[in-house]
């Protein structure tokens, strides 16, 4: 099959007057038509057609005015690649290498800047190998035929040794930090991937302003005759300020206004270390909006919608015990609001290490010991859905301040070509977490997850992403907890798999499946106001009449599952240099393993991209095509106990009054703000 040139990159040849009224006025050169020409023909010869021709049309119009100028091509035989050869090869690298490098075989049209292209990938892998003064010269012979034989003569020259390291400007992080940091060590083989490496590696450093790495022929000349030499490295090192200081602002549908502080000593007590003392508000407005637009994913309760801080003090302190590992130790005292579900509060510390395998992947491994409790007022209906702790004394019991010490260890692959917004490539990542006594912890569990991402570039400008999301949870109940601090009539072992609710899975929100609220995904129970929606009704009969005429007086609160799985897939198309779109398929379930598996819910959407310094701005809107529902509800007798009652609910939010289909479909449409990509 033949090249043939798109009309895009055609007209990304020529220099195009624009005479349209609506757009920048240009004028004709005739001169400038004459180098189109030239353009043109060049542009085709290096593809292949070494005899096509171009010709150019000039029409005025009537008046004078204006004038359309035509192109006329005739691209002629394409020239066949007849014959490759490539001879010169290091001892170190095999043919069947070098073909795949090429990836150009006889048959395949002549095409010099594919030719090109291959060469800068051999030249790049000889570089990646050592041989750092490699070059390759062509010798093409065309023949009458409309054939060409390719001979393609590597001159690899010595192979380098990394000779002397030499350090300049490090001043207080010191040398020792800098040498640690490097990936490569004198007397190994000079790698340029390596190489850049390294230079990646001093950038992440805080301390580091700039840092760069250049190669200079070294004094092991002599040794070239026996196909090595040497060569030295030197690293230049330019500082950042030892004081910074950041703030922010921002703003997403689940944690309403929020505003972050950032006070950081880039080189605390030397060796690059990095002491930053952090503050951060969120839910800023939440209470006085009400929950509503746009900060509707806050919580269904004012309760929920109370400020949430956090206070951290953290050390990071790089090159520790080796260059590939980081310790970071903090401080931090907190409230955080998971939206329906909870309010936490806590104060505690966190030692983490991690560590560079190679250059696509990461592990680490931290103890995050914290003096946790709960607000009463928001975890009750949780505790006494799933645990049967419904009493006031038992909320209080079990919502008390305990001991959350988990040990947890992390582990990425990643051969993305960008951390923020990938287009090709792909991402393996697991994660593992253990809270026992030996640990630390009142509360005991083990938890794992495992998440896959992969990308492909289809054109310039489009992007397909998927992605796929599980975990697991097995919980063993509270350390000392005495089954009879619970209070509830039933037969089952109150407690019994109780795990803290900030481990239990819950699906739904910006990061999830995006047809859903924040955490709406899974088991979920109804909360009826029956003391004031129900006065002088039979409680049953009411919240029936609630769910069949009015749901939104009832409350949707998640009690989150033990096991997950969601899927996204986008399809990601840039409509600009800052503005991009997006359509999406998510889905998936949460659920409790004691019920089994819940139908998985398949949500499709759009969204809209704008390419900010601080990553992707995105507004999401997605389809939710759930039907009626049954679902259990609770409510509060008088005396504060909560209850609930034998029979489940139907439950529908959209088509419960048969509304016409306009409305419907508005009623189905969850609208999320954030920042970053989905995934």
């Amino acid at each position: 099959m033949r090249h043939r040139p798109a009309h895009s990159t055609v007209r990304g040849l020529c220099v195009v007057f624009d005479l349209d009224f609506s757009r920048r006025r240009g004028y004709l050169d005739t001169l400038a038509v004459q180098q189109d020409v030239l353009r043109l023909q060049s542009y085709y010869a290096a593809r292949g057609f070494l005899s096509a021709q171009v010709g150019s049309r000039v029409e005025m119009t009537d008046s004078g005015e204006a004038a359309r100028i035509e192109f006329t091509i005739d691209e002629g035989p394409a020239t066949i690649i007849s014959a490759l050869e490539v001879t010169g090869l290091p001892y170190n690298m095999s043919e069947r290498e070098t073909l795949d490098l090429v990836g150009i075989e006889p048959g395949a049209m002549f095409d010099r800047i594919r030719l090109q292209a291959a060469k800068d990938s051999l030249l790049a892998e000889l570089a990646e190998r050592g041989h750092i003064r490699a070059t390759i010269l062509e010798d093409t012979r065309h023949s009458d035929q409309g054939t060409a034989q390719v001979g393609l003569g590597v001159r690899a020259g010595p192979r380098f040794r990394i000779g002397e390291i030499r350090v300049h400007g490090e001043g207080a992080i010191g040398e020792g930090v800098v040498r640690a940091l490097m990936v490569q060590r004198e007397g190994d083989y000079y790698s340029q991937p390596l190489t850049d490496q390294s230079q990646r590696e001093l950038f992440a450093l805080d301390a580091v302003r700039f840092a760069s790495i250049s190669v200079t022929p070294g004094g092991g000349e002599a040794t070239a005759a026996e196909g090595e030499a040497t060569a030295d490295l030197d690293v230049q090192i330019t500082l950042a300020p030892e004081q910074a200081t950041r703030g922010g602002l921002g703003w997403s549908t689940n944690q309403c206004v929020q505003t972050e502080a950032r006070l950081t000593h880039r080189n605390f007590l030397g060796g690059g270390k990095r002491l930053a003392l952090i503050g951060a508000l969120k839910n800023i407005a939440a209470e006085q909006l009400s929950g509503s637009f746009p900060c509707q994913d806050v919580g269904s309760v004012p309760a929920f919608q109370t400020l949430n801080y956090l206070v951290r003090l953290e050390m990071a302190t790089p090159a520790f015990l080796s260059g590939r590992n980081t310790l970071v130790t903090g401080l931090f005292a907190e409230t955080e609001t998971i939206p329906d579900v909870f309010i936490r509060h806590a104060v505690g510390a966190e030692i983490a290490l991690s560590r560079t395998i190679s250059r696509d992947t990461r592990a680490g491994f931290s103890w995050t010991p914290s003096y946790t409790g709960m607000d009463e007022r928001t975890a009750d209906v949780f505790f006494c859905i799933n645990f049967y702790f419904c009493t006031i004394e038992a909320i209080e019991i079990i919502t008390g301040t305990r001991w959350l010490s988990p040990v947890a260890g992390s582990w990425r692959f990643s051969r993305t070509d960008d951390p923020l917004q990938p287009s090709r490539g792909f991402y393996v990542a697991g994660d593992a977490e253990l809270a026992a006594s030996w640990t630390g912890s009142d509360y005991e569990y083990l938890r794992a997850g495992f998440q896959v991402a992969a990308f492909q570039e289809l054109t310039r400008s489009s992007v397909l992403g998927l992605q796929v999301r599980m975990g697991a949870l097995d919980a063993w109940g509270i350390r000392g907890l005495s089954p009879d601090a619970a209070d509830a009539d039933t037969d089952l072992d109150p407690g019994e798999g109780l795990a803290h609710p900030s481990k239990r899975f819950f699906g739904g929100g910006a990061h999830s499946v995006r047809g859903f609220g924040q955490n709406l995904l899974g088991p979920r129970v109804l909360v009826a106001y029956v003391l004031e929606d129900c006065p002088d009704e039979i409680i049953l009969n009411c919240v029936e009449r609630l769910a069949a005429e009015s749901p939104r007086d009832l409350d949707q609160r998640p009690t989150g599952g033990d096991r997950s799985i969601t899927m996204s897939v986008e399809m990601r198309h840039q409509l600009g240099e800052r503005w991009g779109a997006t359509a999406f398929l998510d889905g998936g379930t949460v659920w409790d393993s004691s019920t089994g598996p819940r139908e998985a819910v398949v949500t499709p959407g759009v969204g809209l991209r704008f390419n900010s310094p601080i990553g992707p701005l995105r507004i999401d809107v997605a389809y939710n095509p759930s039907g009626a529902e049954m679902l259990p509800v609770a409510f509060s007798l008088p005396n504060g106990t909560l209850a609930t009652l034998s029979d489940a609910v139907s439950y529908d939010l959209f088509a419960f009054d048969d509304p016409p289909f306009g409305r419907e479909l508005l009623r189905r449409l969850q609208f999320h703000v954030a920042i970053g990509e989905a995934f």
